[in-house]
């Protein structure tokens, strides 16, 4: 399950800044990636919402919808890195996402490779830290390989 239901949280949660990663003995051709990030679909409130404290509808409308600040869900990864393992055994960007606002994600990548990381590197909440004390946290559901 791609999201939090029945009490189960079906997720992964970990330190941004910090990779997850598919390893492979042999060289192996990837296609792509899927991702899905927590959006926080079953929050039953809105942070900075005065008109409409008890409705999910913050991801339909943009941050200064009505004189509110609406804004995206604090857990949502906004920016994040997909790498690969070149022949050398050198990792290479193959994907750098700054200003991520979707919940499901897919990228070709079309390589051949022996690894392949995603580096969580902020979400909607930590990058409005000051300092965070390495205390950030990313929650992901689903980082697939195809």
């Amino acid at each position: 399950m791609d999201r939090r239901i029945w009490g189960n949280d079906n997720g992964y949660y970990g330190k941004t800044n910090k990779a997850i990663t598919y390893t492979f003995n042999t060289p192996t051709f990837v296609n792509g990636i899927r991702l899905v990030f927590d959006s926080d679909l079953d929050r039953e409130y809105t942070d900075g919402n005065p008109d409409a404290l008890h409705t999910s509808s913050t991801l339909f409308f943009p941050k200064s919808y009505g004189n509110t600040s609406f804004g995206f869900p604090k857990c949502l990864i906004k920016h994040y890195k997909i790498e690969v393992v070149d022949e050398s055994g050198n990792w290479n960007t193959a994907v750098e996402i700054f200003n991520n606002h979707q919940r499901f994600v897919k990228h070709e990548l079309n390589v051949v490779t022996k690894a392949v990381r995603l580096i969580p590197l902020n979400t909607y909440h930590s990058e409005r830290k000051t300092e965070d004390y390495g205390s950030s946290t990313a929650h992901i559901f689903n980082f697939e390989i195809f």
